[in-house]
């Protein structure tokens, strides 16, 4: 089924593309039958430098588009390549900043995010037809130190082995397994928390209330040096 829903996208794709380029085409043919030489020349420099752009554009969007409406089944028929473009697609959606790390030389992430807080976030994705194993956990392990990270996370279509879980959780990485990874392309967004030494590193944001009066209920202020001076 998978299979067929990439044929039948492509094929809608290719029908899409070859209407844009025979519209353009009629648009050039109108204005050569029309005389008009300076103004031909004009819609030929739009036409050649504008459809390239459209059409990139185009396959970019739709490109995202089949990544974002693609299921479990459609994962589970995907490169590994592929499945890190789904997760970065599915990030950038929900307000993060997703970046691909290069094919290699990747130091264990493939993905390095940044969320609202300032955090950086490493991932891992693991689309696997069999159990992950530790060594997935080890190399997000190198790659939150490398990249300097606060979180580091294993995404999979697949399930965790126990040595895998233990790892993760003596260290602080977070598994999401083929269930979690269901919720995720279904739109809910990764745990929701700051790392608690992020927390601690910051200033407090929250403005001190001052305190208020026992006797009159309005809240007192302290004197300016201005003030004090007088």
């Amino acid at each position: 089924m998978a299979r067929r829903y990439r044929k039948r996208s492509k094929r809608k794709q290719e029908e899409s593309l070859g209407e844009l380029l025979a519209t353009a085409t009629a648009i050039i043919t109108l204005f050569v039958t029309k005389g008009n030489l300076v103004a031909t020349l004009i819609m030929m420099l739009i036409v050649g430098v504008g459809v390239p752009l459209i059409i990139k554009v185009y396959k970019q969007n739709k490109k995202k588009e089949r990544y974002l409406t693609s299921g479990m089944a459609d994962i589970d028929q995907m490169s590994g390549e592929e499945f890190e473009e789904l997760l970065k697609y599915h990030f950038q959606e929900q307000g993060y900043k997703a970046q691909l790390t290069p094919k290699s030389h990747d130091y264990g992430a493939d993905l390095v995010l940044k969320n609202g807080y300032g955090e950086t976030i490493v991932v891992q994705a693991k689309r696997y037809g069999s159990t992950v194993g530790i060594k997935a956990i080890q190399e997000v392990i190198g790659a939150r130190s490398y990249y300097n990270a606060q979180r580091a996370i294993v995404f999979t279509n697949n399930y965790f082995s126990n040595s895998a879980e233990q790892l993760a959780e003596t260290s602080g990485v977070e598994l999401y397994d083929r269930s979690e990874l269901t919720q995720f392309i279904g739109g809910n967004n990764i745990r929701s928390f700051v790392s608690a030494a992020y927390t601690q590193a910051q200033p407090s944001q929250q403005a001190q209330e001052p305190p208020s009066c026992p006797y009159c209920c309005l809240l007192y202020t302290s004197p300016s040096p201005r003030d004090r001076s007088l």
